[in-house]
């Protein structure tokens, strides 16, 4: 299993993502994490957005490729803001680094023949 967290400008996540992918067989497992944001377009942040965005598409075509074509399988991972930024979002519900954990786990356990291509995390701020 190969996670990838990264906050690389300049679309480095997504040309990084491309190398491990060349380099990988079909026993390996390839998950990058990635944020929610690329869904929305933030203010103040369109390249981030962008460069999400990016890695996202990348990442869905390289894990079509396996179910057609063979090798490793590829899942992107999003995540809504996480507890680490309580400060910047003292109002906000926020996922815990166990909750990643625990859906990373998930995603391991799944059985090989299962390709999942992406998987996004948030939590619901109001609830009814």
């Amino acid at each position: 299993v190969i996670i990838l967290v990264s906050n690389l400008g300049g679309f480095n996540q997504t040309i990084l993502l491309d190398k491990v992918f060349d380099n990988a067989n079909d026993k390996n497992y390839i998950i990058s994490i990635s944020s929610s944001t690329d869904r929305i377009n933030k203010p103040g942040q369109p390249l981030y957005n962008t460069e999400k965005k990016a890695l996202r598409e990348r990442s869905n075509s390289l894990s079509l490729s396996t179910v057609n074509n063979g090798g490793p399988r590829t899942t992107l991972l999003s995540v809504g803001t996480l507890e680490n930024k309580k400060d910047q979002n003292p109002n906000k519900k926020l996922l815990s680094m166990e909750t990643i954990v625990s859906y990373i786990d998930w995603l391991i356990q799944q059985p090989k023949e299962i390709n999942i291509n992406a998987l996004s995390l948030d939590i619901i701020q109001n609830g009814r």
